[in-house]
């Protein structure tokens, strides 16, 4: 479950930017949620902050149970890894490994064995209709 209570993020530079002013969500597992406004609206400082890449000015975002706030940048890295999906608009994919071996590697990083990562790895690329393009580099 993700839960955002009283969330806010302000930038100090030249002048203050206030970019979310008290936000208050709850996503349970499951559930599909859309974000959508014009540029500059928030939704990326909002997806930044529950995926542990920025902290919020004010307020407390949870992912199942455990405040992000009260975590160390070692834990927030295992949140991301065991947590928090990122689909980046630029893919981030690494240039050099074919289309299994990036699927692959976040399971592999989790300690995951060769066989069960190559097993979900084919599952999750046969979900987005990918499979035929195991061996395929990103480019």
């Amino acid at each position: 479950m993700i839960e955002l209570s009283h969330v806010s993020k302000c930038f100090d530079g030249k002048r203050k930017v206030t970019a979310l002013e008290d936000v208050s969500l709850a996503v349970v597992r499951g559930e599909m949620v859309s974000l959508a406004g014009p540029s500059g609206s928030g939704k990326s400082t909002l997806l930044n902050l529950i995926g542990g890449l920025d902290r919020p000015s004010a307020g407390e975002i949870r992912i199942d149970g455990m405040a992000l706030g009260k975590l160390g940048d070692d834990q927030l890295t295992r949140v991301r890894r065991d947590k928090i999906g990122f689909i980046f608009q630029f893919f981030n994919l690494l240039p050099t490994l074919t289309s299994l071996e990036n699927v692959s590697l976040p399971l592999h990083l989790r300690g995951w064995p060769k066989k069960k990562t190559a097993e979900r790895a084919l599952e999750l690329l046969g979900l987005v209709k990918l499979d035929h393009r195991l061996d395929h580099l990103p480019e």
